[in-house]
């Protein structure tokens, strides 16, 4: 059945390639081919929002203003939420207890696969539930050249190429908040998983008042990834020129930004299972002992903590490089 989605999902997008700037299909969730009743058609099979399906143990929601009394739009069992655009989003829980971050994902395939070498803009945007009582921080978009279906899995340590600042815990219940960066393909992903990929231990929560399910529950919608053609030597973030060496590394890696100067950072670096090894702030430039590191690849993210870092004006602006340590 799991390949079934696989193939019904490239079917359904086949016609569209090259048809669109955004690389997302269905990106707001607005063609739907049933209305929602009681907010679990993202589970069926097939969904109702296809090419997005569920990749996992989890039942991530689908909320449309056609539907009556509930799951509808505005008022639902999140509290009164409108769209950030057109007539639908979805929900999804991003931890739903236990000791690990268990919680629920949402997947689709892209309309063309990405170019090994090319930059990508991705952004898309979530509002926290009311009748949730952990905020996190934890949330981000993973790339890959199949899709990421199990069974049985409610947590995914992949390593997302673009994610939410550390420490930005989202709690906004009104507005919809910008996550969004850029990264280097590595050629040949073609599917697209927003969810959390952070373990326990490494993700940040605020218990916020007004909540009663102990648990974290964001809604999703506005989904997009744009080609921003080819990447240089060095990535930019918001004229800022980044750059991470050596690679391979041995003893340290060095993290320099150049132009823009007064801009604030932080560099995490995580192992290739997803958990975090270390993380610093800085501003300028910084190095980071690898002597300690066992050998491997690793993720470096830079993030700007500079607000309005994002083409828009909102959200984060990350960079996520791979670093060989040796």
């Amino acid at each position: 059945m799991l390949h079934k989605i696989h193939l019904l999902a490239l079917l359904i997008v086949g016609t569209n390639i090259y048809s669109q700037t955004n690389l997302v299909p269905n990106n707001s969730f607005e063609n739907t081919t049933c209305c929602p009743t009681n907010g679990t058609e993202l589970v069926y099979i097939p969904s109702c929002v296809l090419p997005w399906f569920n990749p996992s143990a989890g039942d991530p929601d689908y909320f449309n203003i056609c539907s009556s009394p509930s799951p509808a739009i505005p008022n639902n069992w999140c509290g009164y939420q409108p769209t950030k655009t057109g007539n639908a989003y979805a929900g999804f829980f991003l931890y739903a207890g236990g000791n690990i971050a268990c919680g629920e994902y949402l997947e689709t395939i892209l309309n063309d696969t990405l170019i090994a070498g090319k930059k990508y803009y991705i952004s898309f945007y979530v509002s926290f539930c009311t009748s949730s009582n952990y905020a996190l921080d934890a949330v981000g978009a993973y790339f890959s050249n199949d899709s990421l279906l199990s069974n049985s899995s409610c947590h995914f340590s992949n390593i997302p190429q673009v994610q939410n600042t550390k420490g930005n815990v989202i709690k906004d219940t009104t507005n919809w908040v910008q996550v969004s960066g850029t990264f280097v393909a590595q050629g040949g992903e073609r599917f697209i998983t927003i969810g959390n990929f952070t373990d326990f231990d490494s993700t940040n929560f605020d218990t916020v008042p007004w909540g009663a399910d102990g648990r974290s529950y964001y809604l999703l919608d506005d989904v997009s990834v744009v080609d921003s053609g080819w990447a240089g030597i060095n990535e930019v973030l918001e004229n800022i020129s980044i750059n991470v060496y050596p690679n391979p590394a041995s003893s340290e890696i060095n993290i320099k930004a150049a132009g823009n100067g007064g801009k604030n950072y932080i560099v995490i670096i995580y192992n290739s299972i997803g958990s975090k090894v270390t993380e610093q702030k800085f501003s300028g430039q910084t190095k980071i002992s690898t002597t300690a590191f066992s050998k491997g690849i690793y993720q470096v993210q830079v993030c700007d903590l500079t607000p309005n870092p994002s083409p828009t004006g909102e959200g984060s602006h990350c960079h996520t490089e791979r670093v060989v340590i040796q």
